[in-house]
Order: C-alpha cells, then sequence, then structure tokens
C-alpha cells in the first residue's frame, strides 16, 4: 500500500511537471496552428498550452486525494475509483498522440500513464487486499468492544 501511495504522488509531481514543460513549450506549436488560422496562431498555441496546464493541475489534485484516500482505505471503494481515473486518463493519455503536442509533453505523458498502471497493478495486489480487510476486521473488533456494556465486578 505505501509503495501504491508513493507512486500517486510521484503521478501529482509528473503532471505539474507536464503542465509546466506544456505551457514552456506551447509558443512552439504556433507553426502548426498557423495552418489553420495563421492570425491567432500565437493565441491558439497559449491557450492549448494553458489547457494542457489546467488538465494536468485537475489531475494532480486528484493523484493526491486518491493517494490520501487509499492511505485510509478500510473498503475497496478507493481501488475502485482510482481504477475508473485511469480508465479516464487513458481516455486523456491518447489526445497527447492525436493533438499536436511537443515531444516533452509527450514524454511526461507516457511516463505518468505508465505510473498510473503501475500503481493499479499495487493496488490490485493481493497485498493490498489483505491490508484492507485486516483494517476492516480491526475497526469491527473495536466498535464490538465499545459497544459492549461492561459491568463491574462487586
Amino acid at each position: 500500500m505505501r509503495y501504491a501511495v508513493a507512486l500517486m504522488v510521484l503521478g501529482a509531481v509528473l503532471e505539474v511537471g507536464t503542465a509546466a514543460v506544456a505551457l514552456a513549450t506551447s509558443k512552439s506549436l504556433r507553426p502548426v496552428f498557423a495552418s489553420t488560422d495563421a492570425h491567432d496562431a500565437h493565441g491558439i498555441a497559449v491557450a492549448h498550452g494553458q489547457t494542457i496546464a489546467v488538465t494536468c493541475a485537475v489531475a494532480a489534485a486528484l493523484w493526491l486525494i486518491m493517494a490520501y484516500a487509499n492511505y485510509r482505505a478500510r473498503t475497496d471503494a478507493p481501488r475502485i475509483i482510482a481504477a475508473v481515473l485511469f480508465y479516464l486518463g487513458t481516455e486523456d493519455f491518447a489526445q497527447y498522440f492525436k493533438d499536436p503536442n511537443t515531444a516533452g509533453t509527450r514524454a511526461f505523458a507516457v511516463v505518468t500513464w505508465l505510473v498510473g498502471l503501475a500503481v493499479l497493478v499495487l493496488l490490485f495486489s493481493n497485498v493490498v487486499a489483505k491490508t484492507i480487510r485486516s483494517r476492516t476486521a480491526r475497526r469491527r473488533a473495536q466498535q464490538l468492544h465499545d459497544a459492549t456494556p461492561w459491568v463491574r465486578p462487586q
């Protein structure tokens, strides 16, 4: 579980890196956008970089929320939500190769996707399932203990 959470934090850092690269290299995409609208190529390139940056900021926040949720997990729900988010991220990942993007942005996207895949493999391993089950059992035992009325011997 610890490794999965650490990889989720790494995923958030990589998303921030992707946003920085997208913003820094957005102006280099002017020639690509000039073929569609030569007048507004600069504005389109900057808007494209800003869109990627905002998307990456949201993704980084989701990485951190899922890291916390899985760290505190008592049920399988955070693992399932992480799997759904990975699927949505995979759909977004495909856009990096359809839209015009720089090589740096694509490289960060590939590494981030691979980290997400590693997290998913770790989250659905038997070790994590056993950890979650033991946490649930301990919590139930504590609730039973707290609910039992104790009578003092006289």
